[in-house]
């Protein structure tokens, strides 16, 4: 091969090189991860009580046939894996380090967080957005919302696979569904436009101008349109049995024309019809919507929406510190990114604070021993943590102390 030749192939590959850094991280991700398909009955989805109206996303893998790491009776899973050294016979994931939500082979960890939502009669799991105008998808649910381990069935369409890395497999598990991911990140529904109402057919109007009573033509009856501020709920498959139902809302403001309004003192508007007043004729229900908790709170209520990044840092505010992002901390991190840092470097800082050890100590406390950490737990594996040990360490240590082990053998 010649000079030129190998100049112009040099000339190529860096061109190449280029346009693929160019990519998103969203698109560089799904070309880096893909998946393989695991078998069902070795994993399990439940929801972990954490008080007496949440609930942790826990995924239990039994790895070995050594003995079990569950059993389940009637939608009631027992978690055998907590009553002996479950390593290397069970795996379990806890957080979104250990599963994410993929849809037609697009990793979505980053724009949605798998979240348990109590329903009252059941417990919901909700892939929830990281910005507003996207919609919240249903995966599956409960069979009843009892203090106890419950086993979540996945809606059609849904399964989990595990992701794969240069064609390893990982210990990360997808909650995944092969539709094409537009469904994911479809915005909610538009708000209508506003334009002048289509009058039905009037009846014939005599020589003189006519008032037409209100109470005695009414006009045609429609349904509301949900506001945009209603998260949409898109659910993907066919539906498991429907929530319980909710009370319809009533509505006492009568719509005003779009013609203009009337004010107090003037003359009459003289119109052929006129839609009767919500006192006269009472105004159709609007229909019920599923009970969500939205994921952002509005401009109006929270000034720090509209800041850079907040969607992605008050998500880890969430996720890590189980609160939201305040003013010094979306200042701080969002300056960070804007220098250069990554997500995973946010993530990693707010994990080794104090406060995300504090908080990750009581996550366990709670998982293991049902309760928070004391201050002496604080202390002690509060230090252990800043020297090195991890969460699991941790956890291994207080499932084989005596007050767990007392726990178990009252339940």
């Amino acid at each position: 091969m010649n000079r030129s030749a190998l100049l112009s192939l040099a000339a190529l590959t860096t061109t190449s090189l280029l346009s693929s850094l160019a990519h998103s991280p969203a698109q560089a991700a799904s070309s880096t991860f893909t998946e393989a398909a695991v078998q069902p009955e070795q994993f399990i989805v439940m929801a972990a009580p954490r008080n007496s109206t949440d609930y942790n996303l826990v995924i239990v893998e039994q790895k070995s046939s050594q003995r079990p790491c569950w059993s389940e009776k009637n939608g009631i899973v027992d978690p055998l894996l907590l009553n002996f050294d479950f390593s290397g016979i069970c795996s379990r994931a806890t957080d979104s380090n250990g599963y994410s939500l993929r849809m037609g082979g697009e990793d979505l960890g980053l724009q949605y967080s798998l979240r348990l939502v109590n329903q009252g009669s059941y417990v919901a799991l909700m892939a929830q957005p990281n910005r507003r105008n996207q919609a919240v998808i249903e995966l599956g649910r409960t069979q009843t919302a009892s203090q106890d381990y419950l086993a979540i069935t996945l809606k059609p369409g849904w399964s989990l696979s595990r992701r794969v890395y240069d064609g390893t497999p990982l210990g990360h598990i997808y909650l995944s569904n092969q539709m094409a991911s537009t469904i994911a990140s479809a915005p909610s529904q538009p708000k209508p436009a506003v334009t002048a109402p289509v009058k039905p057919p009037a009846p014939p109007i005599a020589t003189a101008p006519v008032t037409v009573p209100v109470a005695t033509t009414p006009g045609p009856k429609t349904s509301p349109s949900p506001t945009a501020s209603q998260p949409v709920i898109i659910s993907v498959g066919t539906p498991l049995p429907p929530a319980p139902s909710v009370p319809p809302r009533q509505t006492s403001q009568p719509i005003p024309p779009a013609s203009g309004s009337q004010t107090a003192g003037s003359t009459p508007v003289i119109i052929p019809v006129v839609k009767p007043p919500v006192s006269a004729v009472p105004a159709p229900p609007i229909q019920p919507q599923p009970a969500v908790t939205p994921t952002q709170p509005s401009p109006a209520s929270n000034p720090l929406a509209n800041q850079p990044y907040y969607a992605q840092i008050n998500a880890l505010y969430q996720e890590i510190l189980e609160r939201p992002v305040d003013q010094p901390g979306l200042k701080t991190y969002g300056r960070r990114l804007d220098q250069g840092k990554t997500l995973a470097w946010v993530r990693d800082r707010l994990s080794n604070s104090s406060e995300g050890r504090t908080v990750a100590l009581n996550r366990v406390y709670r998982e293991v021993l049902g309760r928070n950490v004391d201050p002496a737990g604080a202390r002690v594996y509060g230090n252990r943590l800043k020297s090195g040990w991890t969460i699991a360490q941790v956890r291994n240590e207080l499932l084989n102390s005596r007050e767990a082990q007392q726990r178990l053998a009252n339940r």
